[in-house]
C-alpha cells in the first residue's frame, strides 16, 4: 500500500499563522508525480510543530482509511515528516454519499483509523487538522462540490446524515486533541433558503 503525500498550506488564515517560505507549489502536478521530496525548502520550518509557520502535508490513501491510517505504514509516513520540515499534517476520513441523500459512514467515536493517527502524530510533535470528506466515487456526482439532490426530502436526509457524520468526527477530534477541525468545505451546491 502506498500513501501519497501532498504538500499543502493548512488553513493559515484561520490560525493567523503565516506559511513557511519556499513552500513548493505542486498543484498542477499529477498524484503519481508528487512525493515527499516535493515538500520544498525545509529551512526555517522544522518538524515537531516548531516555529517557521505552517509547513503541512495531507496524508491520504487509496481507500477509506480503515486499516490504512492506523497501520505501520502510516507510522513510517509520520516518521518522514520531521526530516522534511513538516510541522502539521492533515488527514480526511470519508462518508460516502448516495444518490438520494444517504451517507454511509462509521458512526463510532473511537475509530482506530482516526484516533491512532492523532495519537501517533502527537507523539512526534506534529499538529493535526482533521478534515472529514465526502466520498462521491460510485455515485452520480462528478465531484463533491457538484453534489445536488432532486427533492427537499433528499436534502433533509443528506443534512441529517451529514450532521451525524461531522459530530462523530468532531467528537474524535476533541478526544484525540486535534489542533484544527475543518468540515463542510466540499459542499458548494445546496438548496436556497
Amino acid at each position: 500500500m502506498l500513501i501519497y503525500l501532498l504538500p499543502i498550506l493548512i488553513a493559515a488564515s484561520l490560525l493567523g499563522e503565516t506559511p513557511a517560505k519556499n513552500t513548493a507549489d505542486v498543484s498542477g502536478q499529477s498524484a503519481k508525480n508528487i512525493s515527499a521530496s516535493t515538500a520544498g525548502d525545509t529551512s526555517g520550518g522544522g518538524g515537531g510543530g516548531g516555529g517557521g509557520g505552517i509547513r503541512g502535508m495531507t496524508i491520504t490513501c487509496f481507500g477509506s482509511g480503515l486499516g490504512e491510517w492506523d497501520s505501520p505504514q502510516m507510522n513510517r509516513t509520520l516518521d518522514e515528516m520531521g526530516p522534511l520540515g513538516v510541522n502539521w499534517i492533515s488527514f480526511h476520513p470519508y462518508a460516502w454519499v448516495g444518490r438520494h441523500g444517504e451517507l454511509r459512514f462509521n458512526s463510532e467515536t473511537q475509530q482506530a483509523s482516526v484516533m491512532e493517527p492523532l495519537r501517533q502524530a502527537a507523539k512526534r510533535g506534529l499538529k493535526v487538522m482533521l478534515k472529514p470528506h465526502l466520498g462521491y466515487w460510485g455515485s452520480p456526482f462528478s465531484w463533491r462540490g457538484k453534489i445536488q439532490f432532486d427533492t427537499e426530502l433528499q436534502w433533509q436526509r443528506f443534512f441529517t446524515d451529514y450532521e451525524k457524520f461531522i459530530v462523530a468526527q468532531a467528537t474524535m477530534a476533541q478526544a484525540g486533541h486535534a489542533d484544527l477541525y475543518l468540515c463542510g468545505r466540499g459542499i458548494q451546491k445546496n438548496p436556497s433558503p
